[in-house]
């Protein structure tokens, strides 16, 4: 009988993915960068430490939708409609989904 190989193909095939998506994603992630540091100034990446499943912790990258720093000015706390933190390149981000595609470069760290 054979084993199934999902997790000796797991990782390979998750590098190759998550390259192709972040090669492709370019075009669209390129200018969402420009907009938000033409918006005010700031980093475009918002950076954020997460635990895994496994209790390890790592970097999670996604696109800023809030103002700068907004953690250490208000805290952490769940947006809510109309916050006034959330910049307006982030409403249009938020939106659509979009401030998640540098979730790609997590898949293709491991």
């Amino acid at each position: 009988m054979h084993k199934v190989r999902g997790p000796f193909l797991k990782r390979p095939l998750g590098v190759i993915l998550s390259a192709l998506m972040l090669i492709l994603s370019l075009p669209v992630s390129l200018p969402i960068a420009f907009a938000i540091k033409m918006e005010d100034g700031d980093p475009a990446f918002y950076r954020q430490e997460r635990w895994r499943g496994n209790g390890t912790r790592f970097r999670a990258y996604k696109f800023r939708t809030m103002v700068a720093n907004s953690d250490q000015e208000f805290g952490l706390k769940q947006a809510t409609e109309n916050d006034p933190r959330i910049t307006k390149v982030g409403q249009v981000l938020r939106a659509m989904g979009l401030d998640e595609l540098p979730q790609i470069l997590n898949i293709l760290r491991g």
